[in-house]
């Protein structure tokens, strides 16, 4: 989905499921609290159990 930078490391957030990402809230270089929602997904069946994921 994304890597996220911290401290000079990265760190590749990957989907535990297939899905389509709805809404990307970040940009390159944006530096970001945590608990903030990165970009919302929606899983491949169509569920909204994914909605969430990617928060850091």
């Amino acid at each position: 989905l994304l890597v996220l930078e911290a401290m000079k490391m990265e760190h590749p957030m990957r989907a535990p499921e297939d899905g389509v990402v709805l809404e990307l809230r970040v940009a390159v270089g944006d530096q970001v609290e945590k608990g903030v929602l990165l970009l919302v997904v929606e899983p491949a069946d169509g569920g909204t159990s994914g909605a969430e994921k990617g928060e850091a």
